[in-house]
């Protein structure tokens, strides 16, 4: 499966396939069957076209309620009968170009690799709800492709593009507004640099923050997209009049459809439609103001600074739930917005709350569709008590829903809600980070944007308040920042090739050193692989698994401890009787045993973390650096930890020890010419150390890390040697930088201040 992702020629084909296939199976169903395949929107659509052929208004067919727009596209069906399904092949084309959008999104935008944006694009191009609803002639596919086409504007600040993208989604369907205000409360400052007020005059008032607020890409999306709105508008009611006005837009605020409706209105609406009242209010007219404000208000204020897909998803699960009428076609609005928001959700964190999700949507929707069945097909009457019923049960699945995607996740966390982010003691990275250093306290929000002085405290007095990206952003060395895969670290680029390297990875059996490191370099062909840990049947399903990944490989694996010599011995001399030598040594074994204040750890624990992060580093390095010899090129990563250049309290034993891993391949790297040698922090990963205050912030893929260690095993990577890397920074900014952090000394650690005799006898 991990083979079919990696390629988008399959994925895609896949999709085409899957609507090609539904195609057919809806003219034999259609030619074959009582219950036809397409769908009666279908009918009126070409219909409507077919009225326009002959110079007739497509209102002049009965319950098109449409852009003349949708009609005119589909013209090539009025000129004969072979062409009747050229719409349902326009809508399923649709389908796809807006999965290569969400691609497009999640590659440039989410910084994922091509595999896991295939993964969680096909949530969309593969899912047979999708497919089968555009097939049957639903036009949902298209106004997809013109929503996530504005959202990939925006994101790439093509303002102007996005601004007449929102018009026309508005024109054509009318709901697209409710993301105005998101995209207008997301181009602030933080995102674009097209404000024109001075600091003098932003302190100047109400005035000031209101110049603030207009900047210029909010100015540029409001008009660009009411232009090409009104025009629109315009000309079509040039064309066709009033009609064309009554039919697309005011009809949606007065309209009671009731069948098809799973609503908690429908009953309502059914009853409204059987006994027409002379009042001047009528309650179905009042039913989007709840709607309303949820979407277009609350939601874009509390949301869409944080994260702008996500607030698209709630703001539309939010309208299609509150939506007085709700037919499965407008599951579709939100279903495109998926792959944004799960990436990073709770939903996936928890797989026992995902599935519970999924499960009652889906049971909720075949409750309501039973008793629709019994309606529609059987003639029984069902409205009470049976689907107002089942309409509120579905109605409270989808509310709840929605409470789960406008919350971040949330965890139990053990340690004290205290961080200091000086570094240790006088040791500290001989580099400034350039990028703001946000501190949030129960009273006040700190921004500093300006490099942090040496030994300036930066204390955080609540975690769960930090964004889940804080410790990537804080600790940013380099312009572009990753949380995935990308191409300059993917294992399929030929410039990370491994090919006839021999790699030995510990701590093999399991998180980093199985999905990461092993996974990347069996990817990139790597002759060999030499997996270490104490649990002998997981490095077996290890072994398994990367044989899988490159049939070719050879896989030793050694269940010892690598605190032992004795161990470690014996394990060089089967490596030297299988290999001869080897290329690459990823020591990756770690321990996190202790989490207490010195004046309570105990010392067996707090030793313990020396003894694997320490010592089993020592006794992994000493015997590969005598197999290698003194002329062989070879690479030694030593996965460390930001930990490690940080003062965090109760971690004193874990983060002292990554701080002696760090130090340990700069003598490495000093002492063997012939090495390169390198600290790697992995970034923010789920592992099973991970401490509970830190979970929210482990988002970065395994990917990420191994494509880190395998760019750091290549030639370009050689003056990384004796450093530090973080594997969110770039590998391409790094590159660039090569001159400054070898002639500065930049990525290693030293004591910063004044010394030497002479500056006192001047």
């Amino acid at each position: 499966m991990a083979g079919f992702f990696s390629s988008p020629l399959l994925v895609f084909s896949s999709a085409i396939l899957l609507r090609v296939v539904l195609l057919f199976y809806g003219l034999w169903q259609d030619a074959n069957s009582p219950l036809k395949y397409t769908d009666i929107d279908y009918f009126v659509f070409t219909d409507a076209a077919r009225f326009i052929a002959y110079g007739h208004s497509p209102y002049d067919r009965e319950t098109y309620r449409y852009t003349p727009l949708l009609a005119w596209l589909l013209l090539p069906t009025s000129w004969s009968t072979t062409w009747f399904s050229f719409g349902k092949v326009l809508f399923a084309v649709g389908d796809i170009i807006a999965g290569w959008l969400i691609v497009l999104v999640l590659r440039n935008e989410k910084k994922m690799s091509t595999e896991r944006a295939l993964k969680f694009a096909s949530i969309w191009l593969l899912n047979p709800m999708v497919a089968t609803i555009s097939t049957r002639g639903s036009s949902e596919g298209l106004l997809g492709v013109m929503v996530v086409a504005m959202l990939w504007a925006v994101m790439r600040r093509k303002i102007v593009l996005a601004g007449v993208l929102l018009g026309l989604g508005v024109h054509f369907k009318i709901y697209p507004f409710i993301y105005a205000p998101s995209i207008i409360w997301w181009l602030d400052d933080e995102h674009v640099t097209t404000s024109w007020v001075s600091k003098q005059e932003e302190r100047g008032g109400s005035m000031g923050h209101i110049k603030k607020f207009c900047n210029g890409s909010r100015i540029t999306l409001t008009v660009t997209s009411l232009v090409t709105f009104v025009a629109l508008n315009c000309l079509m009611y040039s064309i066709y009049g009033f009609p064309f006005l009554q039919h697309t837009y005011l009809h949606h605020i007065t309209r009671i459809d009731h069948r098809h409706n799973f609503s908690p209105y429908n009953t309502l609406l059914y009853l409204s439609s059987a006994s027409p009242t002379d009042s001047p209010v009528h309650f179905e007219s009042l039913a989007f103001l709840p709607q309303l404000f949820l979407s277009a208000v609350a939601l874009p204020l509390l949301l869409a600074k944080k994260d702008l897909p996500s607030t698209m998803l709630a703001q539309t699960f939010a309208f299609v739930s509150f939506n007085k009428v709700c037919t499965s076609q407008y599951f579709l609005w939100y279903l495109i917005f998926v792959p944004f928001y799960l990436p990073t959700s709770s939903l996936l964190q928890k797989p026992l709350l995902g599935l519970t999700v999924a499960a009652l949507w889906v049971a909720s929707q075949g409750l309501w569709l039973q008793q629709g069945f019994q309606l529609e097909f059987n003639g029984i009457s069902t409205f009470i008590p049976g689907l107002w019923l089942s309409s509120l049960l579905f109605f409270s699945v989808n509310a709840w829903i929605l409470g789960i995607t406008t919350q971040a996740p949330t965890h139990h966390v053990e340690l004290p809600a205290l961080v200091d982010l000086r570094c240790t003691a006088v040791l500290e990275l001989a580099t400034t980070f350039h990028t703001p250093l946000v501190s949030h306290f129960p009273e006040r929000k700190v921004m500093l944007t300006a490099p942090v002085p040496v030994g300036r405290h930066i204390t955080i007095m609540d975690l769960s308040a930090l964004p889940d990206d804080f410790f990537v952003t804080s600790s940013q060395f380099t312009k572009n920042a990753y949380r995935d895969e990308y191409p300059s670290i993917s294992p399929s680029s030929p410039a990370l090739s491994q090919k006839g390297k021999i790699v030995i990875v510990t701590g093999a059996s399991q998180g980093l050193g199985r999905h990461a490191f092993a996974a990347s370099f069996a990817k990139a062909k790597a002759s060999a692989l030499v997996l270490v840990a104490r649990n002998a049947k997981e490095l077996e399903a290890t072994a398994a698994e990367m044989r899988e990944l490159n049939p070719d490989i050879k896989v030793q694996t050694h269940a010892i401890d690598i605190r032992s010599e004795e161990d470690i011995k014996a394990l060089y001399v089967s490596i030297k009787k299988e290999f001869g030598t080897a290329d690459v040594l990823i020591n990756n074994a770690g321990s996190g045993k202790s989490a207490l204040p010195i004046k309570e750890v105990d010392p067996k624990d707090f030793w313990y973390d020396f003894e694997v992060n320490v010592k089993g580093t020592l006794l992994m390095t000493q015997e590969f650096l005598k197999l290698v010899g003194e002329s062989k090129p070879a690479t030694i990563i030593n996965i460390t930890s930001a930990a490690g250049i940080m003062i965090i309290p109760n971690t004193s034993s874990y983060s002292l020890s990554k701080l002696l891993q760090i130090q340990i391949q700069r003598f490495v790297g000093v002492e063997n010419p012939n090495i390169s040698a390198v600290a790697l922090h992995p970034g923010s990963v789920m592992t099973g150390i991970t401490k509970p205050a830190f979970v929210k912030f482990s988002l970065d893929t395994h990917a990420l890390a191994g494509g880190a260690a395998l760019w750091l095993a290549t030639e370009k990577a050689k003056f990384m040697n004796g450093r530090y890397m973080g594997a969110n920074w770039s590998v391409d900014d790094l590159m660039e930088r090569e001159k400054e952090i070898v002639d500065g000394g930049l990525l290693q650690e030293e004591l910063k201040g004044s010394f030497g005799k002479s500056q006192f006898e001047r």
